[in-house]
């Protein structure tokens, strides 16, 4: 036993050396500190968080998935705002899954296969990047891992305080990543069926009933909490009707961040379709007709989908963990990734299901009810993450019997396991989709985006972002900072030559049409910044409360103060806590001697004292 606790406990300094020698390596990269996009989202959330209440109102913008920005948060209370720090922590636990995926494979199969897993756990590089960005699936991993590992010591002593416990690991997976919440029904009727199967058919009931209780002890006050805001029993994924209409298509992985996703949201504003439940609704019915329609295409969709999601490519356009790998010496070696363990896992789990093991089965239907959930969506290298675990245990089984295979010259096995083994290999290592993917990997373009955003460096941005443009020369969001970029020098000429760029290959470009209007009215052209910035208040299903503010200003610039405080009044509805909206209508009130003026700058400085 000792031994065992030994090998694990080198298996998880193994894996934290990885882990703290790829942070040192990019801690002097300028977007280490400078997280944006999702990243950059959850980091800054966590931190208003760490300053107020947990759980409180600055959740609103990412309550979606409540666990992940408090747990960022209480680190943050503890150390301060050390992004550092952070990561670190996200690495001890990653060091911890691996620690947890050496003895799922020792209690599933053996010894040899929990230590190979491990070792490739450790050196797995999407684990160790991932464990680096402050990102959700970070948790989904490390729970899903304690999930596995507590139903197997429950299989192995029959306590039942660890499936108990199992649920309430599995709701704080859930709470970190949706779709693993597939698991829950699926696991708690399979206890059920064994029950049964071992003549025990009350106690499979009982056990089955504690998971439930485990799960919902954790998962309930967030759904009672969010039925309470929103009227709905959704709590952690929003937008699923959108997800699953863009998984119905291949060619909906075309949509980008800014541009082309607009045009489809206007099929919503058609419909006066605003509320997010509305949208679900409508794109489920959108997704149904498209299958009733195509079924065959839809079938032909979800074999295209499998083959994108058991291949190689690791694809994350909004994170970009291709950008910090180039500047890892470390991360660039050729580590395991998913195109080195794919073929395995697939090869394993048949070789595995001959053992018909109960300690198995939860393996099984983690992976093949993960699969079937994101087979809905969109499958990215992130939303994948969680599975891959496992997936490198099925991988270590399958390399095991080769090695037995040779080590005893068993020469018919091997042939019969190359011949299995080398078309899955050729099917798991051709990209499917790289058509689609090479628009997506934009490391330059949100280097230039984070020295722009976060220092309001835009000499520097725009060396990145012409670099990028060089590569992307057809992508409206590079033209957009650019044009931002130039605007902040007070270049207006190539501010405006750039935000028309941008208009051209997207005519629907909100961001674009916004600050196009900008650049006019401060070139005087007041009548062509006022038709935009009407275009991006009208046009759009999510009303930008900048462009009221910004029609506000020119109604007041031309003496029209009743407009200008309707405007201004609106982009405070819009957003409570807009500190431009509020000096802006405060001073329109000093100017007219409105009684609401105290009001107002009572507001505004209350809102400053938040920001200082």
């Amino acid at each position: 036993m000792r031994k065992r606790i030994n090998i694990g406990i080198l298996i998880f300094f193994l894996a934290l050396s990885a882990r703290v020698l790829y942070l040192e390596e990019i801690k002097n990269t300028y977007l280490f500190y400078h997280p944006i996009v999702d990243s950059g989202s959850f980091e800054h959330s966590s931190a208003r968080i760490s300053e107020g209440s947990f759980g409180g109102e600055n959740t609103r913008d990412l309550r979606r998935i409540p666990l992940y920005q408090n747990f960022l948060a209480c680190i943050y209370k503890i150390g301060g705002r050390n992004l550092y720090l952070g990561r670190f922590i996200q690495s001890i636990l990653g060091a911890f899954s691996c620690f947890l995926i050496y003895l799922i494979g020792l209690n599933t199969f053996d010894r040899r296969v929990g230590i190979l897993a491990g070792i490739v756990a450790s050196l797995y590089w999407p684990l160790i990047a991932f464990e680096a960005k402050f990102l959700p699936v970070n948790l989904a991993v490390f729970f899903s891992a304690l999930t596995l590992a507590g139903i197997l010591r429950f299989l192995t002593i029959k306590k039942t305080f660890w499936i108990l416990l199992s649920g309430v690991f599995l709701a704080l997976a859930v709470s970190s990543r949706a779709n693993i919440g597939l698991f829950f029904p699926v696991f708690a009727v399979w206890l059920v069926v064994i029950g049964k199967k071992e003549k025990t058919f009350k106690k499979g009931i009982l056990h089955a009933l504690l998971f439930v209780i485990g799960f919902g002890l954790v998962i309930a006050p967030t759904i009672t909490k969010f039925y309470h805001e929103r009227k709905e029993v959704m709590p952690i994924q929003d937008n699923y009707g959108v997800g699953i209409y863009f998984g119905s298509d291949l060619e909906l992985i075309r949509i980008k961040p800014g541009s082309s996703w607009l045009k489809l949201m206007m099929e919503l504003l058609e419909k006066d379709l605003t509320e997010i439940n509305e949208r679900n609704i409508y794109f489920l019915k959108k997704t149904k007709d498209l299958i009733l329609s195509n079924p065959l295409g839809y079938v032909d969709t979800l074999l295209k989908k499998n083959y994108v999601l058991w291949n190689y490519y690791e694809f994350s356009p909004r994170e970009n963990i291709n950008y910090f790998r180039k500047k890892s010496p470390f991360l660039s070696l050729p580590l395991f990734n998913f195109g080195s363990i794919a073929a395995f896992s697939i090869l394993g789990m048949v070789l595995a299901w001959r053992r018909k093991s109960q300690k198995l089965m939860p393996l099984y239907l983690f992976v093949f009810t993960y699969e079937a959930s994101l087979l809905l969506f969109m499958p990215l290298s992130r939303y994948r993450l969680p599975v891959a675990p496992f997936l490198i245990i099925f991988a270590a089984y399958s390399v095991n019997h080769l090695v037995d295979y040779f080590y005893k010259r068993q020469r018919s096995a091997l042939f019969q396991y190359a011949a299995l083994f080398v078309p899955l290999f050729i099917l798991t290592n051709t990209n499917v989709i790289r058509g689609y993917l090479d628009d997506f990997s934009r490391p330059l373009y949100h280097e230039g985006l984070a020295y722009l955003r976060q220092t309001g460096d835009a000499s520097a941005a725009l060396t990145y972002l012409k670099k990028a443009l060089m590569e992307n020369p057809k992508d409206p969001d590079i033209y957009e900072t650019i044009g931002t970029a130039y605007q902040s020098l007070g270049d207006l000429s190539k501010a405006e030559s750039s935000y028309k760029k941008a208009l051209k290959l997207e005519s629907r470009f909100q961001g674009a049409i916004n600050k196009l209007g900008v650049v006019y009215a401060k070139q005087g052209k007041y009548e062509e910044a006022k038709n935009l910035f009407e275009k991006a208040v009208s046009s759009f299903p999510v009303e930008p409360a900048n462009a009221h503010i910004n029609l506000g200003s020119l109604y007041q610039n031309h003496g029209d103060c009743q407009m200008a405080e309707k405007e201004y009044c609106r982009a405070l509805f819009l957003e409570p806590d807009n500190l431009q909206a509020l000096y802006r209508l405060g001073k329109l009130y000093d100017k007219t001697q409105n009684p609401k003026k105290d009001e107002i700058w009572k507001r505004f400085n209350a809102q400053l004292e938040k920001i200082k």
